[in-house]
């Protein structure tokens, strides 16, 4: 019985189509599950439009390969598969279970064998080429080159933008995977697969079908690590190398090292053929013209050669690390050799200078935050400088120095956040909160936001906001009129009438009936309600008979605007 959970089955045809094979699951029919193995083959048919075949192929509680013949299930992620998996994951009973398929090969005759390949050939005649490419002692090789032989694609023809098919070439490519691992393979035998694999791959990629080859590259490069780790002909390991060299054309990335447990292999290498390799892809560094793909390959550099014995020197490992753009690893790579100054110095190389709180990691782990503290003090024009150093402040328990810098980033408006999590209020404001959190004498430092807003009239907007946000909106107007200032004009309509609702009656209603002529003035159903609004909320301080008498003034000012009418009568005031 097939082990899948709902989450390994979901994981693999992702949440949508998920969804969409919910509808599918009680209908499939015709279900089994053929073991192989290590292996088990789930099949189905399911009812759409027409009948589909489903399959899918599970390893050790894991989704390993999936098809359906609908239009759209080649790559195995259709609602019909998800429908399937779905069925799996909930009742594995539901499947009939067939025999091993081992066993169930094994028990037939060289004659019965015969006739079933035959009926399978007639069902399917692309298979032709395999059959014979498997019959010709070719072995593995051969069937990689018929299976890239069958290749027949038309881009015009390929709406989707799906590519070739690779399904006969993906299983065969899993094959080499394993016969990598088989400890008595045959060396040339494992050399020749990897060399078609690399050159069914090649021609692909001369023919610009616009394939992404580094994953289809990825078993030679490890079937060839660990092949040139054990007793080579000389011939063999000369092969085997340039083989080697040809799969890193394809790309070969720092993280496929990781994933596929090639560090392991090549860390296994005799030095001579790890110098070699790392000598190859050096070159292919130099000669790149691409900005991503110099950054992936020197990213491969830098892992393979930390695995070596001296193979790098630590300059070069300096430069590797620039020329892939890891500004973290070469910052922490420079602090490890002892160069705090020339790490500091990194974070200003680049079109962008480097936030500190994007390289506090290393510089805490060897203690030398002090170094970057520094740093920031003297760049705080950085974008987050300023924010990671009030941070660090408040940390160190140093809230004076947090202080000085709080109050001079709401004085000279930075705009930096303090926390990046941050909020939806206007930038400065978050700055606010950070001066407030730690002032001495909020009262004081009030006093001194407001005597520096006031004497800015481009600041008077902010002044006014603040003082309604402290309470102590009273004091705006005196502020606005010693500028000689419009309310309307610098505050708008909205804020205009907040600062209203802070007044005495006598200063409040000229001011209101502003901003409500000010929203009639936009135009539009929605600035009428605004200015409805604007009365209604007026009311409580003017009393209801006076914004109603201020409604119908509108009304007649403005007699043809049916809708000015229609939200003046919904907010209650006609």
């Amino acid at each position: 019985m097939v082990e899948l959970s709902v989450n390994a089955a979901r994981a693999h045809v992702g949440a949508q189509e998920w969804r969409k094979g919910q509808p599918y699951v009680a209908g499939l029919t015709a279900l089994s599950a053929q073991p192989d193995g290590d292996t088990v083959t789930l099949s189905g048919v399911a009812r759409g439009q027409e009948r589909y075949r489903v399959q899918a192929t599970v390893r050790a509680g894991a989704v390993e390969a999936a098809h359906c013949s609908c239009p759209v299930g080649g790559t195995g992620g259709c609602k019909h598969v998800a429908a399937l998996l779905a069925r799996a994951a909930g009742a594995p009973e539901d499947f009939e279970a067939w025999p091993d398929l081992d066993v169930t090969l094994a028990a037939l005759s060289a004659d019965e064998l015969r006739a079933l390949v035959r009926r399978l050939l007639r069902r399917e005649p692309d298979l032709t080429r395999l059959v014979v490419a498997g019959g010709s002692g070719a072995g593995l090789a051969g069937q990689l080159q018929a299976a890239f032989a069958q290749i027949a694609y038309d881009p015009e023809a390929d709406w989707e933008g799906e590519g070739p098919d690779l399904s006969d070439v993906w299983p065969l490519a899993e094959e080499l995977s394993r016969l990598g691992e088989t400890p008595g393979a045959d060396p040339q035998a494992l050399l020749n697969a990897a060399v078609a694999l690399l050159d069914g791959a090649a021609e692909l990629q001369d023919e610009d079908y616009g394939v992404e080859l580094h994953d289809l590259a990825a078993p030679a490069r490890s079937a060839l690590l660990r092949l040139l780790a054990r007793e080579l002909a000389e011939d063999v390991r000369s092969s085997a190398h340039d083989a080697l060299h040809e799969a890193a054309e394809f790309g070969w990335s720092a993280a496929e090292i990781a994933q596929e447990g090639q560090a392991d292999l090549f860390a296994a290498l005799p030095p001579e053929d790890r110098a070699l390799t790392l000598g190859f892809l050096q070159g292919l560094l130099d000669a790149e013209g691409r900005a991503y793909r110099r950054q992936e390959l020197a990213r491969t550099l830098g892992v393979l050669g930390q695995l070596g014995a001296g193979e790098v020197t630590p300059e070069a490992e300096v430069a590797l690390a620039r020329a892939a753009g890891d500004l973290e690893g070469l910052v922490r790579l420079l602090l490890t050799q002892g160069r705090p100054a020339d790490a500091v110095a990194a974070l200003g190389e680049g079109p962008r200078p480097v936030p500190p709180q994007q390289v506090e990691a290393p510089f805490r782990e060897f203690g030398l935050l002090d170094a970057l503290e520094a740093h920031a003090r003297a760049n705080l024009r950085v974008y987050g400088a300023r924010a990671w150093l009030y941070g660090h402040f408040r940390e160190t328990g140093r809230d004076a120095d947090a202080h000085t810098l709080a109050l001079d980033a709401v004085l000279h408006g930075t705009g930096d956040h303090p926390d990046f999590t941050a909020s939806f209020l206007p930038r400065d404001l978050d700055w606010l909160a950070a001066l407030k959190a730690v002032s001495p004498d909020w009262p004081a430092d009030r006093e001194t936001l407001i005597d520096h807003w006031a004497q800015q009239r481009v600041n008077l907007g902010r002044l006014v906001l603040f003082l309604l946000q402290e309470g102590l909106g009273e004091r705006a107007l005196p502020v606005l009129r010693r500028q000689k200032a419009d309310p309307l004009r610098v505050l708008g309509p909205h804020l205009a009438t907040r600062l209203a609702l802070a007044l005495p009656a006598a200063e409040a209603k000229p001011l209101l009936l502003q901003a409500a002529a000010a929203h009639i003035q936009g135009r539009g159903r929605k600035h009428y309600a605004d200015a409805a609004g604007a009365l209604r909320s007026a009311a409580p301080l003017l009393g209801h008979e006076e914004v109603r008498s201020a409604a119908r003034l509108f009304v007649q000012e403005y007699p043809t605007l049916r809708a000015l009418k229609e939200e003046l009568t919904r907010a209650g005031l006609l």
